[in-house]
């Protein structure tokens, strides 16, 4: 593992990933639940 995380492409790729969970997650209405 580097500390240079931020240049490579798939850490940026893992983080869009997780954005996209997230928004969808929170994007779940709580009548859902």
């Amino acid at each position: 593992m580097t500390t240079s995380m931020e240049s490579a492409p798939e850490v940026q790729q893992l983080a869009q990933w997780l954005t996209e969970r997230v928004a969808y997650y929170l994007e779940i209405p709580a009548e859902a639940a």
